[in-house]
């Protein structure tokens, strides 16, 4: 593998848990009331934590080897399903703001061109 590439992928891990890691801490430690909580302003945490997951598995996959395409496609796929899935879960608690609309249509778009690209792109 090469120098470029390694350093590459090691650079994408960093970053993906330097970003998962920060906003994940912020959500923990962020006062969220009645009001925030019913209007899902903690939704677009989720889309920043998705974010932080996508660079960390695309980053594993192009150090395990994987070509580049194929890690993006894993790690939109992997992100967005769990920033879909976050932002479902707080909207089945009540949440019903702007935000966690957009919050679901962005994750759920992102998921899937991850799962076209992963599973049903054309191949040469």
């Amino acid at each position: 593998m090469a120098a470029g590439r390694t350093a590459t992928a090691m650079l994408l891990i960093l970053a993906g848990v330097a970003c998962a890691g920060f906003f994940g801490l912020l959500l923990g430690i962020a006062d969220c009331g009645p009001d925030c909580e019913r209007d899902g302003e903690r939704a677009p945490v989720f889309a920043f934590i998705g974010l932080g997951v996508f660079l960390l598995v695309m980053g594993a996959l192009m150090l395990a080897g994987v070509d580049t395409l194929r890690a993006v496609a894993w790690g939109m796929l992997i992100g967005g399903l769990l920033a879909f899935g976050a932002t479902l879960w707080i909207t089945i608690g009540g949440a019903r703001g702007t935000y966690v609309w957009v919050t679901l249509a962005i994750s759920a778009g992102d998921a899937a061109i991850g799962a076209w690209l992963a599973f049903w792109r054309p191949r040469d």
